[in-house]
């Protein structure tokens, strides 16, 4: 391969930041687990998009709420504070919340391998498409299951 096809191949495979963390669930997908679970809580939406009558904004720094026994969804912003969203998401868990969560499938990253593998994981075929978006994202996506641990 010459230098010059390996400077187009490159740049067609490198991808623009996106300009925004928050991605607004697809409804086809919420309302399959929604259907699954009852969720009584959107732990990371905003006033346009929530998914409960009980959410949290970025604002209300759902980090720093209490989810109580909730059933929690959460589609968290997708950067590198990921991870302390598993975090709080574990903390809740233990304190008897169920948390699905939404994330970008990221395999080699701690939060996956601290919590995600740990819990159960759906892979989901195909790139979803949030929001408004025409196409699907550039990457794929997994939905975590998070439940309390077992009464003693």
């Amino acid at each position: 391969m010459s230098p010059r096809s390996k400077s187009s191949v490159r740049s067609k495979a490198y991808i623009q930041p996106s300009a925004t963390v928050e991605w607004s669930t697809p409804q086809w997908l919420f309302d399959k687990l929604d259907a699954e679970f009852g969720f009584t809580l959107d732990a990371a939406a905003s006033a346009l998009n929530h998914k409960c009558p009980r959410y949290f904004t970025m604002a209300d720094d759902a980090l720093t709420q209490d989810w109580g026994q909730s059933v929690v969804w959460c589609n968290p912003p997708y950067g590198r504070g990921l991870g302390n969203w598993f975090d709080k998401a574990h903390i809740a868990t233990l304190a008897g919340a169920t948390v699905v969560m939404l994330v970008p499938s990221r395999t080699g990253t701690g939060w996956f391998h601290d919590y995600a593998i740990k819990h159960t994981v759906e892979y989901l075929k195909g790139r979803l498409k949030f929001g408004d978006a025409s196409a699907g994202a550039p990457f794929d996506s997994i939905v975590v299951r998070m439940y309390p641990p077992p009464a003693p």
